[in-house]
């Protein structure tokens, strides 16, 4: 059996998903920050937010892509590869982890400056 060639995505497509990774990362992204007290949940909920916003810019890559199906090899087997996603965003992986932190150092009462 031949492989199948991948296929190319239509702009307006792309458009929708882009919209829809970014919408489902802040939704994680968030959801997260109301995890504070259940810290390994929190992080496991905001490593797959982190993880659809590397998919948004794997989608907004592929907008520079030509038609030719050829051309769209490397979107698929990132799309289904879990770890390019989340090496997009690399250094996300500080800013998030320190947006929880501030988020969960903003809850704590401080007193002489220490907690």
């Amino acid at each position: 059996m031949a492989k199948k060639q991948p296929t190319a995505i239509p702009f307006e497509a792309l458009c929708h998903g882009y919209r829809l990774t970014v919408l489902n990362a802040f939704d994680l992204l968030l959801a997260s920050m109301r995890l504070m007290d259940q810290p390994s949940v929190g992080l496991a909920v905001a490593e797959l937010g982190q993880e659809e916003l590397g998919k948004s810019l794997s989608i907004l890559a592929a907008v520079a892509l030509p038609s030719e199906p050829e051309h769209w090899n490397w979107f698929w087997s990132a799309w289904r590869d879990h770890n390019i996603p989340l090496h997009l965003t690399a250094p996300g992986h500080t800013v998030c982890a320190l947006a929880l932190e501030w988020y969960r150092d903003s809850r704590v009462p401080q007193v002489s400056g220490k907690r």
